[in-house]
């Protein structure tokens, strides 16, 4: 994964961190310190594979000319590394208690947790030469054990499994955007997300809560009713992708995909779906409409898509939103229950000469 990729996930990891809370019909943003923390995540995975992928010493002993005492001198990569190590990582599983994290965030983790790194102090000139010289030690001891672990072939099989799940949802559900237009002339893509009103009065940050087989039961609720009326009339297909986190709690990314003549009914169809929200979870739904959210966010909704080459890169963002961000944390669900899915696709135009319509199956 390039660089500019990470920057982008890293990006709408941020955002999708950003929950909302109703007043007086107006949403308004909550901000915790969940974005921070999905950053760092993928910044560890980051700075992780760059040490294990280079052979360079991070870490040098100099000494001051003036005071001829001895100090660590980073590299550029070095000095992150040393920034990392004061993450707040027991801040970060709580955030994401659900999750499973990458194996090089672990990797990292763990051999900082051996050699009680995750309790770094800067060293100063206040620190004898002798622990100065250890402290160096231990810092080179820390990278070549992550150099090593890190190249072996099983921790590459690790990785590769854990990153399996988000290469095929990425590859599945661009393929399938994609023959929903070819299809189609154009296709109507409209981006919500199935939250829940927060518990108490604002400005609290406390997440309802509702597990996981509940939020399971009210987005199959939902979409049993918006495969009927006037948004059944419309739908084409939809994908959904289950998230969580301690500030949030549960909630759905879903995609719907409408038909060109959705357009002229956009408000009455996304009237529609917010009353089969609140239908489906019992006025504990909000439901937040990406294509209208405030400019600041750029992982905003998409509209009329035209066959064009401007819609395969409008779909590369859609699939790295719903599906890349499961490359460094990973929702873990019991038993078999699945954090994505997508519908069979609905030809329109066999529709229109033949009955009964076909179903879409979740």
């Amino acid at each position: 994964m390039n660089k500019n990729t990470r920057k982008e996930i890293g990006s709408l990891m941020a955002e999708a961190a950003v929950s909302f809370f109703e007043v007086d019909g107006e949403l308004r943003p909550v901000y915790t310190d969940e974005s921070d923390f999905a950053i760092t995540v993928l910044a560890i995975d980051s700075l992780t594979e760059k040490i294990i992928g280079s052979n360079e010493k991070l870490f040098a002993l100099k000494t001051n000319k003036f005071t001829k005492q001895k100090f660590i001198a980073p590299t550029k990569t070095g000095s992150g590394l040393l920034s990392a190590l004061k993450s707040n990582v027991p801040g970060i599983r709580s955030c994401f208690c659900n999750h499973e994290f990458s194996p090089r965030f672990e990797l990292f983790v763990k051999h900082a947790i051996e050699r009680d790194l995750d309790y770094w102090l800067t060293f100063d000139s206040a620190i004898s030469e002798k622990d100065v010289t250890k402290a160096c030690d231990i810092l080179d001891g820390f990278v070549n054990a992550v150099r090593e672990e890190g190249r072996r072939a099983s921790f590459n099989a690790k990785l590769r499994r854990f990153q399996r799940s988000a290469d095929k949802n990425n590859l599945s559900l661009y393929r399938y955007l994609r023959r929903t237009l070819a299809k189609n002339s154009k296709i109507n893509v409209r981006r919500y997300d199935l939250a829940y009103q927060k518990e108490g009065a604002w400005p609290t940050q406390k997440a309802c809560s509702v597990s996981s087989s509940q939020a399971k039961e009210h987005r199959e609720a939902l979409i049993k009713a918006a495969k009927k009326d006037l948004i059944g009339k419309h739908l084409i297909g939809y994908a959904w992708k289950m998230d969580h986190s301690a500030p949030r709690g549960f909630q759905h990314h879903l995609l719907l995909v409408l038909d060109e003549a959705s357009v002229e009914e956009q408000l009455s169809v996304d009237a529609a779906l917010k009353h089969a929200w609140g239908e489906a979870t019992g006025a504990k739904g909000l439901l937040v409409d990406c294509n209208n959210l405030y400019p600041a966010f750029k992982s905003h909704g998409i509209g009329l898509i035209d066959d064009d080459k401007a819609a395969w890169s409008v779909f590369r963002n859609i699939c790295i939103q719903m599906t890349q961000a499961d490359n460094f944390i990973k929702l873990s669900l019991p038993g078999t229950a699945r954090a994505f899915g997508k519908a069979e696709l609905i030809d329109k135009k066999a529709e229109s000469t033949s009955k009964p319509a076909r179903k879409v199956k979740d």
